[in-house]
């Protein structure tokens, strides 16, 4: 049985991914030349999401910054990941104070008339958990009225 490490995983969907990173960057506005001729993609951020960008002391970590890393090495090209406040996350893109945003955001009609996304390549879905004993009594979020959630 073969064993996938997360590595593994990262490096397959950044080798899917390389084709999208040209059109995100077009799509902000600057050519992919360019980027290679920089030497380096600047990525828009917010760096307080764990576990996709956040700060360990000064340096921005997290599966966006090692996934970014696999998309930019066949390029030849280097990450910089620029933290920003969310909500100027998309101005910032269209000021071109950097070439992409990577970052977990969501669909909203809103987003999807200005900026053109991805295909999406994390889940971040929510879920509850309970106790097998409590599965006939707690059917919906009413149902856990005067209970103590942890």
């Amino acid at each position: 049985m073969t064993t996938l490490s997360r590595r593994h995983l990262l490096a397959a969907g950044a080798a899917a991914a390389l084709p999208l990173l040209s059109r995100l960057a077009h799509a902000a506005g600057t050519p992919l030349a360019q980027i290679k001729a920089a030497g380096e993609l600047r990525i828009g951020c917010e760096a307080a999401y764990v576990p996709f960008t956040y700060r360990q002391g000064a340096e921005i970590i997290g599966y966006d910054v090692d996934l970014a890393g696999l998309l930019c090495k066949p390029l030849g090209v280097k990450p910089v990941f620029v933290d920003t406040a969310w909500s100027g996350v998309i101005p910032s893109l269209y000021t071109k104070k950097f070439d992409i945003v990577m970052s977990s955001m969501s669909y909203t009609k809103e987003r999807l008339e200005r900026v053109g996304f991805s295909i999406p390549y994390a889940e971040a879905s929510q879920a509850l958990l309970v106790r097998a004993a409590d599965a006939d009594k707690i059917k919906s979020a009413g149902d856990l009225n005067g209970r103590t959630l942890a």
